[in-house]
């Protein structure tokens, strides 16, 4: 599978309202209650959900609702491993068309409305070459967690290995997930692809529209595409994952390693001077009590305190601990994400 539609800012999912809908009367159904009277219209398909509907109260009120969820990716490819830009939307919203005339069903999106959308961005690596920079991006964010696959064996350490990490703000949510695993299908997607997604309400979305003086409509979201999708994706990235993530590595992992590489040198003195035995692998140490997320942290504390054997304790680290390198993993994942 080629993964040049899939390795770029894109749409996966979104929602409509506020659009006209015309059907047979044949396919509707009808409900009356002590409380209303309903005429409803709702078609479920892995395409596409469309539900229309008509209440009419005991004190003749009268509510109506529309929603209209699809995938354009689907619709044009069969999958949803690629990641729709203006001319898929618009491609997709002319065959979904064609597949509800089929039905006997018409209808016009001049005045829909985004209800909900989801905007994602893949990168051709292995989820666990990523994991660990994926983790301390969303490391401060609410209601976290993290869900493991199960890969077998005998070995228990083994069995389990994480496979998505989310956070959910009530209006929106963020998820980082192994996209490959998740396909399964090697005739489809034989390559390493790991995807960052935000999944945006009305709300959340209409808010950053704002900021660019944009309003909520298909239209506009059509007529301003890159601009729109492109802005959403990175200020989200960016205020909630990037920045908060740069935080935490200055301030927690790198202030914590220097505060027990400092606690294990003046333990290790003490105990000589008791005449005790002294653990002297610091980075060890270091690597079991804290995160250590990248050897160059480690480089910097021996410039810091251990200049006089410097030369020899940085080719140590770089010979047993050069596999902590997750600042490249973290890079990467920036440099992929703010220069499309």
């Amino acid at each position: 599978m080629n993964l040049e539609k899939s390795l770029r800012i894109g749409i996966d999912w979104l929602s409509l309202y506020d659009f006209e809908i015309s059907h047979d009367e044949r396919d509707i159904s009808k409900e009356t209650t002590s409380i209303y009277y309903q005429e409803r219209l709702r078609i479920e398909e892995p395409l596409f959900t469309i539900d229309s509907s008509i209440r009419i109260y005991e004190d003749g009120r009268m509510t109506k609702y529309k929603s209209l969820r699809f995938n354009p990716n689907r619709i044009l490819w069969g999958n949803n491993i690629n990641n729709s830009r203006k001319e898929d939307l618009e491609l997709a919203i002319e065959k979904l068309k064609e597949m509800l005339r089929a039905k006997g069903i018409t209808i016009n999106l001049s005045n829909a409305k985004i209800k909900d959308i989801e905007v994602n961005i893949n990168f051709n690596k292995k989820f666990e070459e990523l994991k660990e920079a994926l983790e301390v991006m969303f490391i401060n964010s609410p209601n976290l967690k993290k869900i493991s696959n199960f890969e077998g064996g005998y070995a228990y350490r083994n069995m389990f290995s994480d496979g998505t990490i989310q956070a959910n703000w009530n209006a929106y949510k963020g998820i980082a997930y192994d996209k490959t695993r998740e396909v399964e299908d090697l005739d489809l997607l034989s390559e390493y692809v790991t995807r960052l997604e935000w999944q945006f309400k009305s709300y959340i979305y209409n808010y950053h529209l704002s900021k660019i003086g944009k309003e909520s409509s298909l239209k506009c979201l059509i007529n301003n595409f890159d601009e729109i999708i492109d802005y959403i994706f990175k200020e989200q990235t960016k205020r909630r994952l990037v920045v908060p993530a740069q935080n935490y590595i200055e301030k927690q992992i790198k202030s914590n390693l220097e505060r027990g590489y400092k606690r294990f040198k003046e333990s290790g003195k003490l105990g000589k001077k008791l005449n005790k035995k002294v653990e002297r692998n610091v980075y060890k140490y270091l690597e079991e009590q804290y995160w250590i997320f990248d050897h160059i942290f480690l480089e910097e504390l021996v410039e810091k305190y251990d200049k006089p054997h410097k030369t020899r304790e940085i080719e140590r680290i770089r010979k047993r601990y050069i596999h902590h390198n997750n600042l490249e993993s973290f890079n990467y994942l920036v440099d992929i994400i703010f220069n499309h």
